[in-house]
Parts: structure tokens; sequence; C-alpha cells
């Protein structure tokens, strides 16, 4: 995506969802949790992103859509621009990321672990579809 962070510079974004609850990792906090994949996704993809100036971000959450705090940025930046396009409040836009958010993480986790006889065709966010309106 270009002009995310900074104006004409790609951004580039990798997303981990992990189990929290699982015994390897049992025994440590959640922010070391998400401190160890972060730093294990930079130094992965940093590089990389730089080779092609452009900037990394992973988003890191639990299978339960708890968010690491560059993931609430990312959520907070992307609402930004997606309430500028759409001229609807940034607390409403905001909202219903966070929502979408964790609709998908938890549906997800859901299909991991039943399955699914369909294809799922995508999150259907286009255009302001499901935010509620606000009247002035």
């Amino acid at each position: 995506m270009r002009a995310f962070w900074e104006p004409q510079r790609h951004a580039l974004f990798d997303i981990c969802v992990l189990n929290a609850d699982s015994t390897s990792i049992a025994d440590q906090s959640l922010e070391s949790i998400f401190q160890t994949r972060r730093n294990m996704k930079k130094d992965t993809y940093s590089k990389a992103a730089e080779a092609r100036r452009a900037s990394f971000t992973p988003i890191i959450a639990t299978c339960d859509a708890i968010l690491d705090r560059e993931a609430e940025l990312y959520i907070k930046q992307l609402a930004i621009h997606m309430s500028n396009k759409w001229k609807s409040p940034f607390s409403n836009t905001v909202g219903w990321l966070r929502a979408r958010f964790q609709i998908c993480i938890l549906r997800s986790v859901s299909l991991c672990l039943r399955g699914s006889r369909t294809r799922w065709r995508g999150a259907g966010a286009s255009d302001r579809v499901g935010i509620p309106q606000m009247e002035h």
C-alpha cells in the first residue's frame, strides 16, 4: 500500500495470529509474547522492506482477538484514511474497523478448528458498508 504511513512510500504488512494459551508460551506475559513475535517478524522482513524503500509493520493478534500495540496503530491509521475517503467520523470508522478485524480473526480461528464447506469471499468492506450514518 502506498502512502499509508508516509507520502510516496510503500507500506508492507505481515499478519500473525497466535494462541497465547498454548503450553509453549503459557508462562510468558502477553506483552512479552507480542514483543518476541514482533522482533521475529522485524528481523525477518525489515531489511527486505528497506531494500524496496518501504516500511514494514507486523500486525500481531491473539486468537481471542487481542491486538498488539502496532496493530492498534495500524487500525487507527487505516481509520484516518478510510474516514477521510468515506467522509465519516473517525470514531465510527475506527469502531467499525476494530469490530471487522475481530470478526475476521475469530472467523479464521473457527475455520481452523472446524473447517468450511464453502469458499469465503472476503470481509465485504467497501464504501462505508456497515457503518451507521451519523446525522448532525
